[in-house]
């Protein structure tokens, strides 16, 4: 199998680089020659730490080497069996490089992109065949996080929902959830309310005065608040690890179950003495069993 990959910066070399590991040879395809240049050696580099580390021998990690070409045009990855794009997160350019792939690549499995904001209906409808396109929506770093959103618009076509799923799965490995055409797809719905949650805390701080009153915080107290929020993020990491095992599941009763659990945690529940990180913990369950219940579980 074939693959193109459009861009070489973190996330599309990550990719590259998962492909050639799985046997599938690359070719990847940047804007210049200084960028396919400055993306051979993030790859190499990362393939050197694999074999330091024991995950690659050598020869793997030399097959793999020989799996990736480098390009400077779009044109060198004509007959490729699919493509992956991972450029610069800007609507106009994406839409116009789906363009170009149509026309390059007519007989390819499916069109992919590694957006994390960019509607996949907006990158299919330029197309002369949107039921081909769809989002591969890895997370970095690509060759560590084993979870891939699988994302279909209204416009994707079965054939090449599961041609893309299977790659993804079966070929490199990777978890896979599927994944509305919706801001934020899975992951990034439930992280964000709760970053936006941390913001507004820290734009308007506030604590209980002696008769229990609110009273703003001063200034120099949002280092202080900033600090146990950091202290509250780091704890929680570990039962939000296990709640995005649970996803990956695709096991709805077992999620929601996760959920229930989570809502109980010491950090997350209402406490009786209301504090000034009642702001991000109120809520933030809510919104992730809601973003979580939008979803349409694979059967």
């Amino acid at each position: 199998m074939r693959i193109g990959v459009i861009g070489g910066g973190l996330m599309g070399s990550g990719i590259a680089e998962v492909c050639a590991r799985a046997g599938v040879d690359v070719t990847v395809v940047e804007a210049d020659a200084a960028g396919a240049e400055r993306a051979q050696e993030r790859i190499e580099k990362s393939l050197d730490r694999g074999a330091r580390s024991g995950k690659l021998s050598g020869e793997q990690r030399q097959a793999a080497a020989e799996r990736l070409a480098y390009s400077t045009t779009v044109d060198d990855i004509a007959g490729a069996d699919a493509a992956i794009e991972a450029i610069i997160e800007n609507e106009g350019a994406k839409r116009e490089l789906f363009k170009r792939l149509d026309a390059v690549l007519p007989d390819a499995e499916f069109l992919a992109s590694n957006t994390s904001s960019v509607p996949i209906m907006k990158l299919g409808a330029g197309t002369s065949k949107p039921e081909r396109v769809l989002g591969l929506h890895f997370f970095n770093p690509v060759p560590v996080l084993p979870l891939v959103e699988v994302v279909r618009s209204i416009m994707t076509g079965e054939e090449a929902l599961a041609r893309a799923r299977s790659f993804a799965q079966d070929t490199l490995g990777k978890v896979c959830i599927d994944s509305q055409d919706r801001a934020g797809f899975v992951v990034n719905a439930l992280l964000f309310p709760y970053l936006n949650d941390a913001v507004r805390m820290l734009e308007a701080p506030t604590r209980l005065g002696e008769g229990g009153e609110r009273k703003a915080v001063p200034g120099g107290d949002r280092l202080v608040v900033a600090e146990r929020l950091r202290a509250e993020l780091t704890l929680l990491e570990e039962p939000l690890r296990e709640l995005r095992l649970e996803l990956a599941s695709k096991d709805e009763s077992a999620v929601l179950e996760r959920l229930q659990q989570l809502r109980g945690h010491a950090l997350l529940r209402r406490p009786r003495e209301r504090e000034p990180l009642d702001t991000v913990r109120v809520g933030i369950l809510r919104r992730g069993e809601a973003a979580f219940r939008k979803q349409e579980l694979p059967e």
